[in-house]
């Protein structure tokens, strides 16, 4: 009958691994409390290793620090769930960080003129210590005066003019699911011109709320591990979701502008609200 041991320092130098990998091990079982994002990310960087084999190792020794396994040795953990709590930190890190790099001030959507550009309100740590994300402005100056009408409040029904007309929308969409998918909004931050428009020639409810919902998971994969590939693979995903999105709405801030510039006696019957 073969003998099997409990994993200890001596059986950690004679384990099948790469030195570096042995060293990470020997940390975690000099060091058996759970670990955080934090800690995590710092052997990554201490160590100049991906987080991806950090947490494989974690892993590896989670799964075997307190068993009997046989002298042939382990087999490292190559899997791991990336959205437990413990570990939404390093996720969001990794998306933040390949957003910020690759995508943030740049344009991912144009439609004459209409920009939709990737923006960042705060720097990587103060969002995710904040809980916010990346946003996606869609912005275009426009030229001309708006006639509204107060809707609630003491004034309600007095008559008021703004030569604040452009456009100046955001979407918001999660880079982290819950049981119904991505939450996304995307809301309208001129109330007065186009806000008053929306909800008055166009019969909508609101005066910031262009759309709002959820995108499935199986539209938008979450991360299946930390290496560069996935992590580039989720946040391109992402961004052509996110332009989906803005894309599905961009005639009415299109029909919006042809508003302001044209007036609406261009387009017969404009007035009528929509059902």
């Amino acid at each position: 009958m073969k003998l099997k041991n409990i994993l200890t320092e001596t059986l950690l130098d004679t384990l099948p691994m790469k030195k570096i990998d042995k060293l990470i091990l020997n940390l975690f079982h000099n060091n058996p409390q759970k670990l955080k994002s934090k800690d995590i990310m710092d052997i990554s960087t201490k160590y100049a290793v991906s987080i991806d084999l950090v947490l494989s190792l974690y892993e590896t020794y989670k799964k075997y620090s307190g068993l009997l396994f046989s002298e042939e040795g382990i087999t490292k953990v190559e899997n791991y769930d990336t959205t437990l709590p413990e570990y939404s930190e390093i996720y969001k890190t990794l998306i933040f960080e390949y957003i910020e790099k690759h995508y943030l001030n740049k344009t991912i959507i144009e439609s004459n003129g209409i920009n939709g550009t990737v923006e960042f309100v705060e720097d990587v740590n103060a969002m995710i210590e904040e809980e916010m994300g990346p946003e996606v402005w869609i912005t275009k100056q426009l030229t001309g005066e708006y006639e509204g009408t107060v809707t609630w409040g003491d004034n309600k029904g007095k008559k008021y003019k703004t030569d604040d007309v452009g456009i100046n929308v955001v979407l918001y969409l999660q880079v982290t699911p819950n049981d119904k998918g991505y939450g996304f909004d995307m809301l309208n931050h001129n109330h007065e011109a186009m806000g008053d428009w929306m909800t008055n020639h166009e019969g909508m409810k609101y005066t910031d709320i262009i759309a709002s919902g959820h995108v499935k998971v199986g539209f938008l994969k979450p991360l299946q591990n930390f290496k560069e590939e996935e992590v580039k693979r989720f946040v391109d995903q992402w961004i052509n979701v996110s332009k989906k999105i803005i894309g599905r709405n961009m005639s009415l801030m299109e029909k919006y502008e042809d508003f302001i510039e044209h007036g609406e006696t261009m387009f017969e019957g404009y007035n009528k609200k929509r059902k």
